[in-house]
């Protein structure tokens, strides 16, 4: 493993990431709670290393379809989640990971929606955890020729990660047109 390590030091792959979570460094000069902010630099750092650790360990067709098959088993865990918090109306007990015991309410063009959260705290962090995942399956999708089963599931995942970015778009598009009030995430 520390063969690999000193190895991938030329390597842009490893480099760039490193790049992009220093940019964030000069955020700390105006951070309102530094806090916060080291907690986010902790996470990044935290990301980074499992990074590595899976690039370096996964050696074969095998291991990268283990990888992406939990991935897709995460999308639809997440999806099942919320179309039954959506179906209740509740967070389905999940108060012990942060979840509010109601679900937030979006309200858009005088009528007013539930947005489901899964097993993350707030629905934004539900699309930004699903929607690379879908993004990967329409991907491969697209450009896998092991068979119509892998293609299958993979459109199936595609479309099951489709509904949890749906209520995260009312707030992007308010925000862009700068309607939003408060300007807090909701």
């Amino acid at each position: 493993f520390g063969r690999d390590i000193a190895t991938m030091w030329g390597r842009p792959i490893f480099v760039l990431p490193l790049v992009a979570i220093a940019s964030t460094v000069p955020s700390f000069l105006v951070a309102p709670d530094l806090f916060l902010a080291t907690g986010e630099l902790v996470r990044m750092f935290w990301l980074y290393g499992l990074f590595v650790y899976v690039a370096l360990r996964l050696r074969s067709r095998r291991d990268l379809g283990l990888v992406i098959g939990v991935l897709c088993i995460v999308a639809v865990a997440q999806f099942a989640v919320s179309v039954l918090q959506w179906r209740t109306g509740s967070s389905l007990g999940l108060g012990f990971l942060g979840e509010a015991s109601t679900l937030g309410v979006r309200s858009l063009d005088g009528s007013e929606f539930a947005r489901p959260s899964g097993t993350v705290i707030h629905s934004d962090f539900l699309a930004a955890l699903v929607a690379p995942i879908a993004l990967l399956a329409f991907a491969l999708a697209i450009e896998l020729r092991d068979g119509p089963w892998v293609r299958s599931v993979c459109i199936a995942v595609t479309a099951v990660g489709v509904p949890a970015v749906l209520p995260g778009l009312g707030s992007a598009a308010r925000r862009g047109r700068g309607s939003d009030s408060g300007g807090a995430v909701s």
